[in-house]
């Protein structure tokens, strides 16, 4: 659901701060910390490739270009399919994780071929997109959207319509931080080219395919949601891909 489909005052703490009378949206700071947070990770661990070349802020655009497109356009679509977007508010909000996955996997590779990298460079990106996530995740919390539906545990919060509801957005947060450290520590054991994205891909997918059970969606394919659909679909492409040496880093870590 897009920021403008949510009622005003909806949310933990739609508004931050408010310096100098002006409005700080908690949503917005949080994204763009997770994207400072996630671009700081992968040129960290790029440069002890490339060095100081400007390979890795190359890639780094080419990421963020086609994670942004990847994350709009099955909004778009949707939107487009019901009638609209008619205004601009509605054109600029709404935004799917999983497609922000899809389309920046795409133009890093496109762009790293052009560039005549043959080596995947998903072991660098995972870590950083785990942990970029899960504070992307805090401002959806904040701000109220891919929220939950009711429920009567005790650590459920009201976002402004007096219903208890799961905290969907703490639970993928969570998961996201564990996933982040788990993949780190990996990457210590100098996993095989790519196989820590491909570990990402199939983790957050299958997590998020089973938290949508617990998120307000509307079903579209057998009882399922669209982002249910495309988590199969992403988890499925990417779990037939051959990963040899994952297991050896996942025993390494934990001997």
């Amino acid at each position: 659901m897009g920021d403008s489909a949510l009622p005003p005052g909806w949310g933990v703490r739609p508004v931050l701060c408010t310096p100098a009378g002006v409005d700080v949206p908690s949503y917005e700071v949080f994204l763009l910390l997770g994207l400072a947070v996630g671009a700081w990770a992968f040129v960290r661990s790029a440069h002890g490739r490339f060095g100081d070349g400007p390979e890795p802020y190359m890639l780094l655009a080419a990421a963020v270009a086609g994670a942004a497109l990847g994350a709009k356009l099955p909004v778009w679509l949707a939107q487009v399919a019901h009638g609209g977007p008619t205004t601009l508010a509605e054109w600029l909000t709404g935004r799917t994780v999983l497609g922000g996955i899809a389309g920046g996997a795409a133009t890093v590779i496109v762009v790293r071929r052009r560039l005549g990298i043959m080596e995947p460079l998903g072991n660098a990106f995972a870590p950083g997109l785990a942990l970029g996530m899960a504070i992307g995740r805090v401002g959806c919390l904040l701000r109220g959207c891919c929220y939950g539906k009711p429920t009567g545990l005790p650590w459920a919060v009201d976002l402004g319509d007096h219903v208890a509801r799961h905290p969907t957005q703490v639970y993928e947060a969570l998961f996201c931080l564990a996933l982040a450290a788990w993949l780190h520590g990996l990457s210590r054991s100098r996993p095989t080219p790519g196989a820590l994205f491909r570990l990402l891909v199939v983790a957050y997918g299958s997590f998020r395919f089973l938290a949508e059970f617990l998120r307000t969606g509307t079903p579209a394919l057998g009882g399922l949601t669209l982002a249910q659909v495309a988590c199969l679909a992403l988890v499925a492409t990417y779990a037939m891909r051959r990963t040899p040496g994952v297991a050896a880093s996942v025993e390494a870590v934990h001997e």
